[in-house]
């Protein structure tokens, strides 16, 4: 009788041990899920905060405290005219 309790009491343990291991394994996993979905969160943050830096567009109405860059067009006619200028000297 004594020896069928030791064995009883071995293998309700066992159980008991295969239980807690089971509930702590479904702890870890639910940790790693929720440290994925914080990643997850960071980088589609991340991701937004680079898309609105680079479409924010300067408004054309606006004036700008520094001169425009000159274009190709501007330099051609300063040019002329600084050739006109020079040849009358």
């Amino acid at each position: 009788m004594r020896i069928v309790l030791c064995t009883r009491r071995k293998r309700l343990k066992r159980k008991l041990l295969k239980l807690r291991i089971m509930v702590k394994n479904k702890e870890l996993k639910e940790q790693e899920k929720e440290i994925e979905n914080e990643k997850n969160e960071k980088e589609e943050k991340n991701k937004n905060a680079k898309k609105s830096r680079s479409e924010k567009a300067v408004d054309e109405g606006v004036q700008v405290p520094y001169p425009v860059v000159p274009s190709k067009q501007e330099k051609d006619r300063h040019l002329v005219r600084f050739l006109d200028i020079f040849k009358k000297l």
